[in-house]
């Protein structure tokens, strides 16, 4: 498995909202499918938890070998205070070799 980018970095305004596209890969054999979830975190992905200004959809997927899957990640600062906020997305597998990446989101 392989996620890109390996961070987004957003800049708006009080009450703005943005998104881009994670890809989550499977490079394995075509006859493969991994199965994979992706879980807010604000701790490096030690634990998930719910980031209310940080989303990604679909929350999980199945991705055949040597195909790839879009993820859209959003943010919405309607309820943040000024200045940076950090969280990461947690990305899981069924594969038993990788079982997590992370993507972080400032």
């Amino acid at each position: 498995m392989s996620v890109s980018p390996p961070s987004f970095a957003f800049t708006l305004d009080a009450g703005g909202t943005a998104s881009d596209t994670l890809t989550v890969a499977n490079g394995g054999e075509v006859s493969t499918t991994l199965n994979y979830t992706v879980a807010e975190s604000e701790d490096g992905c030690a634990t998930t938890t719910d980031v209310t200004w940080l989303s990604a959809s679909p929350s999980g997927g199945a991705v055949a070998g040597g195909a790839s899957a879009p993820v859209t990640v959003g943010v919405d600062t309607a309820s943040l205070s000024e200045g940076s906020h950090g969280a990461s997305l947690c990305v899981g597998t069924d594969d038993v070799c990788i079982r997590n990446s992370w993507c972080r989101s400032t």
